[in-house]
C-alpha cells in the first residue's frame, strides 16, 4: 500500500510541477526576447496531459486499496486539486491562442501565400456550424483545410473546433474534456450524426416541400425561386440523386408553387428570365401621361361598330376585354405565342 501511495504522491508532484510551468508560460510577457513561442505553449500543454493521466492512473489504484472512510476524503480533495490545475491549462490554451492568433491555421494559409508574392492577404475567418444538416458538407471542408490537416497539436484543433460550433452542434460534444484524445473523438461524433447521406437527402427534399409560393409573379420572384431550386437539384446531385428519381416529384411540386392565374410556363429558359428582367414585362403597365388633349366622350363609331362584329373577349386568356392587354405577349413564349394566335386565327411566321 504504501508503494502505491508514494506512486500517487510522486505522480501528483509531476502534474504540480507542469502545472507551474503553464502557469510561468501564461505570466511571461508576450513580446520580447524572452517571450514564450507557441512551440513551447504546445509541448507545455502535451506536458500537462501526459501527466494528467498518470496521475489518474496512480490515483485510481491508490482508491481501490484504501477504506471507505479514506476514499472519500481522497475523493474529495483530488476533485478539488485536478478542478485547479486543469483551470490552469485551459487559461493556457487560451493565452497561446490570443498569442499566436496571427499564426493560426486560417492566417497561416494566407501567410505561406502572401510570403511569395509579397501580398498580404486577410486572415481567414472560420466557419460556424448550429447543427443544420445541409449546412455540414460546406462547414466540415473548409475547416478540414484551414485546421484539420495542419500540423497544429490536437488541443489547439479541438479549441478551434468547439468555437466554431454553435447551439446544437455544440451541445454534441459539451461532454468531451479539452484533451488530445477527444479531439478526435468530437470529429467522428460529428460525422456520425451529420456526415449521413439519407439525413441530408431529407433535409434538401424538405426544403423543397417546405418553399413558399409565389404571391407575384414578377422577374426577381422568379429568379429567387430558380436559384433556391437549383441549389437544392444540384446537392441532391452531389448525393447521387438524380432527376429521373425526384423529377416526378418536382415539377407538380414547382407547379404548386406558383399563382394558379399565372401563364408563366414551365422550363421557362433563362434567357427568358433575363430577357423578361430587363424589359420588366411583368410589372404593371404604367399610365400613360395626362396631356392637354381631351378625349372625347363615349366610344367612336368605327369602335361601336368594331364591337358590334365581335365578341369582346381575349384570344389568349379569354377573358373579357376588348384588346390584349400590353405586356400580355411578353408573357408566353415565342412558340406559345404562335400556338395562342394560331387559334385566334392570326396568321404568324415562327422564327426563333
Amino acid at each position: 500500500m504504501e508503494k502505491i501511495k508514494g506512486k500517487r504522491t510522486a505522480a501528483k508532484s509531476w502534474l504540480t510541477r507542469a502545472a507551474n510551468t503553464l502557469q510561468e508560460l501564461i505570466d511571461a510577457s508576450p513580446t520580447g526576447p524572452e517571450s514564450p513561442t507557441q512551440g513551447e505553449f504546445e509541448a507545455a500543454i502535451s506536458e500537462f496531459t501526459s501527466r494528467l493521466n498518470a496521475f489518474d492512473v496512480a490515483r485510481e489504484n491508490y482508491e481501490g486499496v484504501i477504506s471507505e472512510e479514506d476514499l472519500k476524503a481522497e475523493i474529495t480533495e483530488v476533485a478539488v486539486y485536478r478542478e485547479g490545475v486543469s483551470k490552469t491549462r485551459v487559461r493556457a490554451v487560451e493565452s497561446s491562442s490570443r498569442r499566436f492568433r496571427a499564426a493560426t491555421p486560417a492566417a497561416s494559409l494566407a501567410g505561406s501565400t502572401s510570403s511569395s508574392s509579397g501580398v498580404r492577404l486577410p486572415k481567414l475567418q472560420l466557419p460556424s456550424f448550429a447543427g443544420e444538416a445541409m449546412e455540414w458538407p460546406s462547414f466540415w471542408e473548409q475547416f478540414e483545410i484551414a485546421v484539420h490537416l495542419t500540423d497544429v497539436d490536437e488541443v489547439n484543433k479541438f479549441t478551434y473546433l468547439k468555437s466554431c460550433l454553435k447551439g446544437e452542434a455544440s451541445r454534441a460534444i459539451e461532454g468531451l474534456s479539452l484533451t488530445r484524445a477527444n479531439y478526435n473523438i468530437a470529429v467522428d461524433l460529428l460525422k456520425s450524426r451529420y456526415e449521413r447521406r439519407e439525413l441530408l437527402v431529407v433535409a434538401h427534399m424538405q426544403a423543397l416541400l417546405g418553399l413558399e409560393c409565389l404571391r407575384k409573379t414578377n422577374a426577381s420572384a422568379m429568379l429567387e425561386l430558380q436559384n433556391t431550386l437549383q441549389k437544392h437539384v444540384w446537392s441532391l446531385a452531389a448525393l447521387n440523386v438524380t432527376g429521373d428519381q425526384f423529377g416526378v416529384f418536382l415539377t407538380p411540386m414547382i407547379s404548386s408553387k406558383l399563382p394558379s392565374r399565372s401563364s408563366i410556363p414551365f422550363g421557362l429558359r433563362d434567357q427568358e428570365v433575363k430577357r423578361r428582367e430587363r424589359s420588366q414585362v411583368f410589372d404593371e403597365p404604367a399610365t400613360r401621361p395626362s396631356t392637354s388633349f381631351k378625349p372625347r366622350s363615349g366610344p367612336s363609331a368605327a369602335a361601336a361598330l368594331h364591337s358590334g362584329r365581335q365578341p369582346s373577349v381575349c384570344s389568349f386568356c379569354q377573358e373579357d376585354h376588348r384588346q390584349w392587354p400590353k405586356g400580355h405577349l411578353g408573357l408566353l413564349l415565342l412558340r406559345e405565342r404562335h400556338q395562342a394566335m394560331s387559334h385566334a386565327g392570326v396568321e404568324t411566321v415562327l422564327s426563333e
